[in-house]
This record gives C-alpha cells, structure tokens and sequence, in this order.
C-alpha cells in the first residue's frame, strides 16, 4: 500500500512539474515563468492604442511597429491615439504684462511658436486668447481637436476640444521645456468653451500695459472654471499664455 501511494505522489509530482515547467530537473525556467508573470502583474496597465515616447523627451513615438512610428511620426505630446499625433498644449516659459510682443492675438500665436520652436516642439501652434473684437479660441484655432489634449510629457488634459469645458484632467501647469509651474496667472479673456467673455477686459486689444486697465486672466492651477476664467487682473500683471497646437 505505501508503495503505492509514493509511486501514485511520484506520478503526480512528474505531472506537475511539465505542466507549470517547474524546473524539477533543476533549471530556472519555471521560477523565471513566475517571476516574469509577477513583474506583468505589478506592471502599470496602458492603453495598448496610446504609443508614448519611450526617450522622455516628449517629442516622438517609441518602438511600436515601424507602421505606428510611420503613422505618428514625430508628436509634440510624445503621445499618438489611432494612428496620429494627440495635439500638445503648454504653459508659456515667458511672462507678459496685458501688451504681448507687438500686441494683439496674432502677436500671442507668435509667442506661442516662437518658444515652441526653440523648444524644438514641432507643429502649428496658437494662443488660448480672445479679445473684444470677437477673436475666441472657439473661431481662431484651425482644429478643434477629436483627439486627447497632453502636457509636453504625455500627461492628458482634455479627451478633445469639448471636454475643454469640463473639469480638466490636469491643470496646464507644465511649460514647452517642461518645466512644472505651480502656479502662475494666465492671460485668456475666454471662456471654457473657447467663446470671448462678454464684456471682459483685454487690455485695449492685448496692446496695453497700463495699471489702470484690466484684462481676463486664468489660473494654471485650476482645472474647473478658473484654469481659463478667473478674474480681471490689472494690465501691468506680470501673466503667461496657454498654447494648443493644432491638429485635428
């Protein structure tokens, strides 16, 4: 009887050791199945259609298949969803008073670019700006993206363009060198929804420094009405920019 059972355990201990390759004949693969297994469990999950810039560097798609690379070629974001680029947005590494660069919001698209560009971020790029002439973000940008807003690192702001006026997913507190900004008053004169604010200051069309006159200012900080609608705040305020690239 007991050589019985010992032959029976016998049996079952050879079973067991081909069916979960438990390195019974005293190799490691079985403990290096098990640990590669722990290691993908403890993984982060990620959404198998996002390809993200394995360098960091916030301006290319990693290894994914040389036709998502194609498809994506090189992204601001450092992100693609569906086989294109998610468009960037960043907080301006400059400040203005209310009379930015030569005036005007063409003058705040070429800020926008220009620091862009230095930054060697690709892409057309415009201010989150209106303006008492009726200029908005909502008639201004060429996109009003169906694709996810991110920070210069990957980080979502906004699933697309109407989500702008929902609570963010993160504040846009991060600059074209990504550099992390706490906290810093953004001049935009619009709404959530990109439309000027009806009777709101723009320091006499974004020319104007003067103490003595306001323009509509946001809160880099914010991710619910005030990231873009804060306050008037005197012309002479020292205030940065947001900038969106656009894509579709």
């Amino acid at each position: 009887m007991h050589h019985a059972l010992i032959g029976t355990s016998l049996a079952l201990g050879a079973a067991a050791c081909f069916v979960h390759l438990a390195g019974c004949s005293g190799d490691d693969q079985g403990r290096d199945a098990s640990a590669d297994a722990a290691a993908a469990a403890d993984a982060p999950h990620q959404d198998p259609a996002v390809v993200v810039d394995s360098a960091g560097d916030g301006r290319g798609p990693a290894e994914a298949g040389d036709a998502a690379v194609d498809a994506c070629g090189v992204c601001a974001s450092g992100a693609c969803t569906d086989g294109g680029c998610d468009p960037a947005v960043f907080l301006t590494s400059k400040e203005y008073t209310g009379a930015i660069g030569d005036g005007g919001v063409g003058s705040a698209d070429q800020e926008c670019a220009a620091l862009a560009a230095a930054s060697g971020l690709p892409g057309k790029y415009r201010a989150w700006l209106a303006s008492a002439d009726g200029s908005s973000p909502a008639n201004r940008f060429e996109h009003r993206s169906a694709r996810p807003y991110r920070l210069v690192d990957g980080t979502r702001v906004a699933a697309d363009f109407s989500a702008l006026g929902k609570t963010l997913e993160a504040p846009i507190g991060m600059t074209e060198k990504r550099t992390a900004i706490v906290f810093a008053y953004v001049w935009t004169a619009a709404e959530r929804n990109g439309t000027a604010i009806a009777d709101g200051g723009d320091c006499a069309g974004w020319t104007s420094s003067d103490a003595g006159m306001n323009g509509g200012a946001g809160e880099s900080d914010d991710v619910v009405d005030e990231w873009t609608k804060y306050n008037d705040i005197a012309c002479s305020t020292m205030a940065r920019l947001y900038c969106f690239e656009q894509l579709p």
